[in-house]
């Protein structure tokens, strides 16, 4: 049986990036491998030295994707992304991630399928800046616990996942996050399609350790969803310092992209009233934003506004978003005498948290954990000066005192001198936005972070169809 070069690589790069092998680019391609046609080997001695073997295929690999890359004709792959949040329904960072790369992937041509939970006012289908958007509905009682709401949902993505694919022919699913991990491994165990992972933030990390029932339960869904990935894609080198320690991911597997940024994610076009959150318009705004639970640090931030207002540098905190660490934080505003000093907004929509950052001095992230920080990036993408915790992903965004200030995490004294160090040079504030701005436009591009994550899928796609072929042959 002739291993040929046709029913090996040639079947991938026409059948699936759809570049044609011309007789010209095959005599090319041998020569430059410094082989003959005689790689064309029989059975007998194919599992030692076919073109499957590894130095010959990297290079086989390496060629045709420089020909691939010169190529205007490659084929538009088809990607469902699977999220359990997305615009307009939006929580955390996850969301504002999957649509800028989805956005971003559908602007290269790609067709993309998001695969997220329905909400309220949210349609079952829609098409949303040339994304196909579907929305699925969990099946659960009032009731459930969160882990039978997150099964129920698997359930409900599972079936779609089939009925997408009985219509699309899905070339990649790419998963985000543990809540979507059953509905990604039995998919791909039974669609034949690749998989990505982006592991954004890890339950070890959140909590320091594995300690109860429901957290080892989270962890084992991590596990189970990196261990069904062909790639695990991560936003920091934190990330992929913390996935090898904590599942012993071999670094091979293991790919990281940063999160990205638009200028017109963040451009306040309308004069937006906020003034019901601020009793004093005469004091300077500092801002922040996310998720509030405990690793993102909001009560360092409050405790060094507190020591700001005993040496009379008064300031106005707004710290906008929702979650279950709100009324411990309330309390301790007016145990720290600041509750008039302190608004909590609640969630609000993107034009007002603009509007809310455009008139503010600077933006403050305290997190004690973040594996990246998409806050900061938006901050800086906004031309505002950033003080952010020194921690995870957050200590790589921006070079200190450069484009953005340090400090270290949990620590109110460090964080009360950086703020007072802006109130004092507004001038050396100024000079420090604009220079983080630059750099968030620049080294964060959406479009950038798209490529890369597009030469990921084709990887992943070109390495499925190398094992297929080489297992056709061995077990003939």
């Amino acid at each position: 049986m002739l291993i040929t070069f046709e029913n090996s690589i040639k079947s991938y790069y026409e059948g699936t990036k759809r570049i044609s092998i011309t007789k010209q680019l095959e005599e090319e391609l041998f020569s430059l491998i410094g082989l003959s046609k005689e790689i064309l080997l029989t059975e007998d001695t194919a599992p030692e030295s076919h073109i499957f073997t590894s130095l010959k295929k990297e290079r086989v690999h390496t060629i045709l994707e420089r020909a691939v890359s010169k190529s205007s004709d490659q084929k538009s792959l088809n990607i469902l992304m699977l999220t359990w949040e997305f615009p307009p329904h939006v929580i955390g960072g996850l969301s504002r991630h999957v649509f800028g790369l989805a956005k971003a992937m559908s602007d290269m041509g790609h067709h993309i399928h998001v695969l997220t939970v329905q909400q309220e006012n949210t349609s079952e289908y829609e098409v949303l800046d040339d994304i196909s958007v579907h929305r699925v509905t969990p099946l659960t009682s009032g009731d459930s616990s969160f882990l039978d709401w997150t099964a129920c949902l698997n359930v409900a993505m599972a079936d779609k996942i089939r009925e997408i694919c009985l219509e699309e022919a899905i070339d990649l699913i790419h998963a985000h996050d543990w809540l979507v991990a059953a509905a990604a491994s039995t998919a791909v165990r039974h669609e034949n399609t690749g998989l990505a992972v982006t592991i954004h933030s890890t339950e070890y990390g959140r909590n320091n350790g594995i300690y109860n029932e429901l957290q080892k339960k989270i962890h084992r869904q991590e596990e189970q969803l990196i261990a069904a990935a062909d790639k695990v894609i991560v936003c920091s080198e934190y990330m992929k310092d913390e996935l090898k320690t904590v599942f012993q991911c071999e670094d091979e597997d293991l790919v990281m992209l940063p999160n990205g940024i638009t200028e017109e994610e963040v451009l306040s076009l309308a004069d937006t009233d906020f003034s019901r959150y601020i009793a004093d318009r005469d004091f300077p705004i500092i801002y922040s934003w996310g998720r509030v639970v405990r690793e993102k640090g909001f009560q360092t931030l409050i405790k060094a506004v507190a020591l700001l207002k005993n040496k009379q540098n008064k300031v106005h905190l707004i710290i906008s978003g929702k979650g279950p660490y709100l009324p411990f934080l309330k309390n301790l505003a007016r145990e720290k005498g600041v509750q008039d000093y302190v608004t909590f907004t609640g969630f609000i929509p993107d034009e007002e948290r603009n509007a809310i950052l455009r008139k503010s001095i600077a933006a403050v992230f305290p997190s004690d954990y973040e594996p990246f920080g998409i806050v900061a990036l938006e901050a800086m993408a906004a031309a505002k000066p950033v003080i952010a915790a020194k921690t995870g992903g957050l200590k790589c965004i921006f070079k200190h005192m450069e484009e953005g200030y340090h400090f270290n995490p949990g620590n109110e004294v460090q964080l009360a001198e950086w703020i007072e160090f802006l109130l004092k040079n507004p001038e050396e504030a100024n000079k420090t936005a604009v220079q983080g701005r630059q750099a968030a436009l620049t080294l964060y591009n959406w479009g950038k972070i798209g490529k890369e994550t597009e030469a990921v899928y084709r990887k992943i796609l070109m390495d499925r169809c190398l094992r297929k072929e080489g297992g056709k042959h061995e077990n003939k």
